[in-house]
Parts: structure tokens; sequence; C-alpha cells
């Protein structure tokens, strides 16, 4: 996993050295969880994520009371996201 959200472009660029090319498949998302409202709140989502394979990065807004994710649909459902973030306590709004 890269410590930060990178794109396919940029992963054939460091590997070209290496002479292979990791190919992911990255999306991104942007889910509605009302519960966050504070900065702990978006501390315990981030922190939820944090060795869960197939994620690339996450980041909670309590303004916005979003989290937005870049992941790997090869690798993690948006069912387990889903589940990360209720078993976090804080469920998407449906």
């Amino acid at each position: 996993m890269y410590p930060y959200p990178v794109g396919r472009e940029s992963i054939e660029k460091c590997n070209k050295r290496q002479k292979e090319v990791i190919t992911l498949n990255v999306q991104e998302t942007t889910l509605s969880v009302p519960d966050i409202g504070c900065d702990g709140c978006v501390n315990t989502i981030q922190g939820a994520f944090k060795h869960v394979p197939g994620v690339q990065a996450v980041q909670a807004d309590a303004a916005t009371k979003q989290v937005h994710l870049s992941y790997d649909p090869q690798v993690i459902t948006m069912e387990r996201v889903e589940s990360v973030l209720s078993e976090a306590g804080y469920p998407v709004a449906k």
C-alpha cells in the first residue's frame, strides 16, 4: 500500500526503472456519514481504514459530514467499506 493517493500514471513512472508496471484500478467515491461531528470522529474514521487492504486514501470531513475514499474495487467492495464505517460507529446514510 502507498501512504498517499497515487494514480496509475505515477505508479507506471515509478516502476519503469524496475522494468515492470503495476496497474491499480483506483476509484474514488464520496459517502454521506451524518454522525461525523468533530475531529475525534474524523480521526476514528481515518484510523479505521488505516490497515484495510484496497483502500488507498481516506479523508473524513466533519463540516460536510462526508468521507472521501480512493479504493481498488478488485480488492475491497463498497459493502465492506460501509461495514468498516459502521463497525467504527459511523454508518453511511442511505
